[in-house]
């Protein structure tokens, strides 16, 4: 009956909930389906949301389900989403962002054009920045690698794609996790070289005073990616894989410098460091052509490059709270 289920997970999002319901509403056609699931929100947004739809005739409003479910993370809610889908083709929309407007009238025309197994396109950062999901040539699957941003709200996916996967409950960066995984597996893939959907970028960014719990998760998450994409590359020696990997430690790294002290972040590169693992040759991450040239640096030479990172995140920071102390 449907051709597209759009998964809207909702949590404590009252300031935004209704312009993204609204940016579905204005382009809603009858072969979409809309699964709401409310993750235990505090807040009111799921009766927002509700009361957003009440306004529209009733056809429309049997085009939704609104699902209510005790806390228990993004990728519970959207796997949730997964189980009650209809359409023959899934889309994910987090409930502070927003549709493009020609989201719908693109995504249909493309899927109804051919049997495509992922569709994917480019966003836009509330701060206008275009984040493009392919870089060289859009019709390889290494241009999809060589990009490295795995949204899942930047692509739809054949809903057969998700038969034998899921969203992995308890981590940050669940994306990162499957999005690889899904081009992996996928036979055919499209991309519409547009903007098709708006990201709302949190502009306290992965500040340096995040809760103690919050950082110890963040580096689990990322220690938990790396070791199952050595665990991919190792038994399929899929170079994808390494390219993945590469960007796990990367993020890694990365985020370690910026959340414990100097000693500690370097305890933990040292402890992830590929070559100790012998994993990725050393020859391969220093020539391919697909790994970012600060992957390389990183990798090179680790302490030079996470001072001069967390240096420069710090004057960021600094520089966006003064941009808000400006403007109040």
């Amino acid at each position: 009956m449907y051709k597209l289920s759009l998964i809207i997970p909702i949590y404590n999002v009252e300031l935004h909930i209704e312009e993204c319901i609204v940016s579905v509403m204005k382009q809603i056609q009858p072969e979409i389906q809309v699964i709401c699931i409310n993750d235990g929100s505090p807040d009111n947004s799921m009766n927002m949301a509700r009361s957003v739809v009440r306004k529209y005739r009733k056809s429309i409003q049997e085009q939704f389900v609104f699902i209510d479910q005790e806390n228990k993370g993004l990728s519970e809610a959207r796997n949730t989403g997964l189980v009650n889908a209809l359409g023959e083709y899934i889309g994910f929309l987090d409930s502070d962002d927003k549709l493009s407007p020609d989201y719908i009238e693109n995504i249909l025309q493309v899927i109804n054009s051919g049997n495509y197994d992922i569709v994917d396109f480019n966003l836009i950062t509330s701060t206008g920045e275009i984040r493009y999901i392919r870089q060289g040539d859009q019709t390889t699957l290494e241009s999809v690698f060589r990009a490295g941003f795995w949204y899942s709200c930047a692509r739809v996916f054949k809903r057969n794609m998700f038969d034998n996967y899921r969203f992995t409950p308890g981590i940050y960066y669940e994306d990162l996790a499957l999005t690889p995984i899904l081009y992996n597996e996928a036979t055919i893939t499209i991309h519409i070289n547009k903007p098709l959907y708006w990201y709302r970028l949190n502009m306290d960014g992965i500040t340096l005073n995040q809760s103690i719990e919050s950082n110890i998760k963040t580096i689990s998450s990322f220690e938990y990616i790396l070791d199952q994409y050595i665990k991919l590359y190792i038994a399929s020696n899929n170079k994808y894989y390494a390219y993945v990997l590469m960007q796990s430690y990367y993020l890694l790294c990365t985020s370690a410098s910026l959340r414990f002290s100097p000693l500690e972040s370097f305890k933990i590169v040292n402890k992830h460091k590929l070559l100790k693992r012998q994993v990725v040759s050393d020859a391969f991450i220093s020539t391919d052509r697909a790994l970012k040239r600060r992957v390389h640096f990183l990798y090179k030479y680790p302490r030079t490059y996470l001072t001069a990172f967390t240096t420069i995140y710090r004057l960021l920071i600094l520089k966006n709270n003064l941009i808000v102390l400006l403007k109040k």
